[in-house]
């Protein structure tokens, strides 16, 4: 959160320069990573753990471009979008669990 309830500023942790570096920094211990829970998946490793965060609002994303600067290109990555967006929506409601699915917090293994 920031800021911080109080007012303060976070507390950042290191900075890495691409996901791998900082999958290494979160098994170090050096630093705690909120992910969506697909990262779980793609980047499953046996010294981390994924824990899914099941009280906090999901998050939006919205994909967006400039007014009138459409292009098939465009338009079939925005359909594509949607379509994953749909399949994802459908899934989450199969779930009997009851985990949203949302994200996932990233902790040493």
């Amino acid at each position: 959160m920031n800021p911080g309830p109080d007012g303060s500023a976070p507390n950042w942790g290191p900075k890495n320069d691409n996901v791998e570096e900082m999958l290494e920094q979160v098994a170090e211990g050096a630093a705690v990573c909120f992910a969506p829970a697909s990262m779980a998946l793609y980047y499953a490793r046996p010294d981390l753990s994924w824990v899914p965060l099941t009280d906090v609002e999901p998050l939006r994303v919205a994909l967006a471009w400039f007014e009138g600067t459409s292009s098939p290109l465009v338009r079939g990555f925005a359909e594509v979008v949607r379509e994953l967006a749909a399949a994802l929506r459908e899934d989450e409601a199969e779930r009997s669990d009851g985990e949203s699915g949302d994200g996932a917090d990233l902790a040493p293994g």
